[in-house]
């Protein structure tokens, strides 16, 4: 008992001094959690495929935002395409949908031009590259959490907002996270004159725990300025002291409807979308329930990069929710596109 005892305050003690703090209450699991057969995958699509375009479709993590303007914008990780010079791929990409009631797949309410080069600018920060993470509307500018890679390594996490001129997300010019934190801005929620970033990090085997800082909408781009959940409804200034709200997975959405907050996430390397409800940004949070099963195109993948739409029209208790595709087996550029469905929320607490 004492050398187990002894074990667990080590690792503990390990985990806090890489920057957040992780639960001994609920032990990592030794492999994937099953999924009940029953749990079904609903009706999906293939996000922005038009073959009569040359569009193969969407890939990577894809998200509606309605701007300050009023109008509903389709933000991708990248857009798939195929001509007679073979295939290409553009992103981030930001597009203006045509109709707002725009629903399912979205293809029909593209317009008929299509951007043509990144809708985000690195430069700032002296990087080559870089990808989007949450998006949201704050102080009525469209803003953004950032991340920069150096080869598969993760440098940092930098705010952005938009530049409506030259219609990109512009990164500020230092980092507010390094790259060996929790992901902070995986999803975004502005709340109460606060922008809420949620973000996860790896804490055991196929386990991910869940952390949330919080920063005054002013303070979006100061690293200062970011207070970290630490238990009890509390947030502290010492990202060491960070608690994490719930175990999860990367590629989390969360979002405010009704009198509930709700996180959906796929726990790491899983093919079924699990949702938790919340009674405010911190939670306290129920347990998971699986809401619905990924729509995979072949056994042995697995889903990732979850988005939720609630600006779309869906059924009462429903919600599109978008996700990717990975495989550690080669995929066809239509395989891995990202998917559509509708989720029904009716079965959370």
């Amino acid at each position: 008992m004492r050398t187990a005892a002894l074990a667990a305050l080590v690792l503990a003690t390990s985990l806090a001094s890489s920057g957040c703090a992780w639960s001994l209450d609920d032990p990592a699991p030794l492999q994937a959690p099953g999924i009940d057969a029953a749990v079904p995958t609903p009706p999906a699509c293939t996000l922005l495929a038009d073959p009569a375009r040359g569009l193969v479709g969407a890939r990577g993590r894809v998200r509606t935002l309605r701007f300050p303007d009023d109008t509903l914008r389709l933000i991708a990780d990248a857009v798939q395409s195929r001509d007679s010079a073979g295939e290409h791929s553009l992103g981030p990409v930001v597009i203006t949908l045509t109709r707002a009631e725009a629903a399912g797949c979205l293809s029909p309410a593209l317009p008929a031009t299509l951007p043509t080069s990144s809708a985000l600018d690195v430069s700032p920060l002296g990087a080559g590259a870089g990808q989007l993470l949450g998006v949201a509307v704050s102080a009525g500018r469209p803003i953004a959490l950032v991340e920069t890679f150096a080869i598969i390594n993760r440098i940092g996490i930098a705010a952005a907002t938009w530049d409506d001129g030259r219609g990109v997300f512009v990164a500020a010019p230092s980092y507010l996270f390094t790259g060996d934190r929790a992901g902070f801005g995986d999803a975004l929620l502005v709340e109460d004159g606060f922008i809420h970033a949620y973000g996860c990090r790896n804490v055991g085997f196929l386990r991910d725990a869940c952390y949330l800082a919080r920063a005054p909408e002013a303070g979006l781009a100061d690293a200062t300025a970011y207070t970290f959940y630490r238990a009890g409804g509390s947030f502290g200034p010492d990202l060491g002291d960070a608690w994490p709200l719930f175990d999860g997975g990367s590629g989390l959405a969360v979002l405010h409807r009704g009198a509930r907050y709700y996180a959906l996430y796929v726990t790491p390397l899983g093919d079924a979308i699990q949702a938790r409800s919340g009674l405010s940004p911190s939670g306290p949070w129920s347990a998971p329930v699986v809401v619905a099963r990924c729509a995979l195109p072949r056994a042995g993948g697995f889903c990732t990069g979850l988005a939720v739409h609630p600006e779309l029209p869906a059924q009462p208790d429903h919600l599109w929710v978008s996700h990717a595709i990975a495989s550690f087996e080669p995929l066809s550029p239509e395989d891995a596109s990202s998917r559509m469905l509708e989720v029904a929320l009716s079965g959370l607490p």
